[in-house]
Formats: structure tokens, sequence, C-alpha cells
């Protein structure tokens, strides 16, 4: 539920973008998704645990009618997780998935570098540019710099 309360902000906070003409990284960069939650890391940690419980059920799990439902919800839940520009989440998810394809499959390991480079290239709503922005700041208000005048604004009102 809250996967799909967090991808319907990012559709209105993508329209909010394009009807104050601004481009959508800057305007998001500080705006993401919440969920039910007040952060979006909150929101994005809620999701990486989510995405990572239904994919041990379903690499795991022996309830073979529940899987279909699962892989749905899983899905879901990886939209909402990379929409929330989390890079931290990204990456713990990453790790946590690894860990599980590696005791279930190990060679299967192998299908993922193929997938990465398929959602870099496919680059739905910027997130090539985000996850780049780790190694490259992104122009003027990179969320580093972001992050760092939440801080300095909070200091000089405290």
């Amino acid at each position: 539920m809250a996967e799909a309360w967090g991808l319907i902000q990012f559709t209105y906070k993508y329209k909010e973008a394009y009807h104050a003409h601004q481009p959508f990284y800057d305007y998001y960069i500080g705006n993401r998704i919440t969920g039910f939650t007040n952060h979006w890391m909150t929101f994005s940690g809620e999701m990486m645990i989510t995405l990572l419980v239904a994919a041990a059920a379903i690499l795991f799990g022996t309830e073979r009618r529940w899987k279909v439902w699962l892989v749905g919800a899983a899905l879901l839940t990886a939209g909402a997780l990379m929409e929330s520009w989390t890079r931290s989440m990204w990456l713990g998810a990453f790790c946590g998935c690894l860990y599980l394809i590696w005791f279930r499959s190990p060679w299967a390991l192998l299908s993922l570098p193929p997938m990465v480079a398929l959602l870099l290239v496919a680059n739905p709503f910027d997130l090539r540019e985000r996850a780049l922005s780790s190694f490259t700041p992104h122009g003027s208000m990179d969320s580093n710099l972001h992050r760092g005048r939440i801080t300095r604004n909070w200091l000089e009102n405290d």
C-alpha cells in the first residue's frame, strides 16, 4: 500500500516539476517521495526491507500459490524504491539481493550485469543521472549540497 502511494506521489511531483518549468532532478532532489512516512530515508528503508523479505520468500519459500503475488508486490516495491532516489538504499537492496541469489543459485548472478546495464541504458526518470551523481556531483544543487544547506539552516535556526 505504501509503495503504491509513493508511486502516486512520484507522479504528482513529476507533474509539479513540469508545470513549474524546472528540471526534474533539481525539483525532486529536495522533495522526494515519502509514502506514509515523514522522510524519504525512512520510506526507502521500509521499501528495502520489504523488497528483501519478498525476495527471500520468492527464492526460498515452498508455497507456490503465493509466489505470483509476491513477485507482483516485489516489483511494485522495487519501483517505489527506485523512484525514491535514495542511493544508499539502492546499494543495500542490491547487496541483499546478491546475498540471497548467491545462496539460491550462484550462477544466476551472471544475469545481473546485463539487467543493471539495461536499467541504466533505459534510464527511466533520470535514474542513471542519479546513480552517477554518487561519483560526480550534479550541478549546483546536488543532494550532498542540499544536505549541507539543510544542516546549516537547522544550526542557524537552533
